[in-house]
C-alpha cells in the first residue's frame, strides 16, 4: 500500500482502512486531506472505512471531501463507513444530517460488520 503524510491506510479482510493522523483536520491539513483521498481513489476498488477516531476537530472543507469521496464509492457500487467520531462530532454530524450520507458507526469492528 502506498504511502501517504496525513493518513494511514492498511486493509483488513478485503477492505481499506484508512486513519488521519492529526487531531484537527482543518486549514492547511484540509488540502493535504483531499489530495490522498484523491490519490488513494484512484487505486483502492474495495470498500474503506475512515476511522476518525484520533480527530478531535474538523472543518468543512474536510466534511466535503468526505462527501465526495462517499460519493464516488457509491458510483462504484462500495460502501464507505466512518468511524471513531468523538461525541462532539458525531453530534456535529447528526444536527447536520450527515448521518443519512454516511453510515456512521462507533469502531473499525462495527464498521467491518456492516460490510
Amino acid at each position: 500500500m502506498k504511502r501517504f503524510k496525513l493518513i494511514s491506510v492498511h486493509e483488513t479482510a478485503g477492505v481499506t482502512i484508512v486513519s488521519p493522523h492529526t487531531k484537527r483536520l482543518y486549514m492547511q491539513d484540509t488540502d493535504l486531506f483531499k489530495a490522498e483521498m484523491i490519490e488513494l481513489l484512484n487505486y483502492v476498488h474495495q470498500d474503506i472505512i475512515i476511522d476518525f477516531s484520533s480527530v478531535n476537530i474538523v472543518n468543512s472543507l474536510a466534511i466535503g471531501v468526505l462527501i465526495a469521496s462517499a460519493s464516488e464509492m457509491r458510483t462504484r457500487h462500495k460502501q464507505f463507513v466512518i468511524v471513531g467520531l468523538n461525541p462532539a462530532l458525531h453530534e456535529i454530524f447528526k444536527r447536520m444530517r450527515l448521518d443519512s450520507i454516511f453510515d456512521i458507526r462507533k469502531d473499525v469492528r462495527e464498521g467491518m460488520a456492516v460490510l
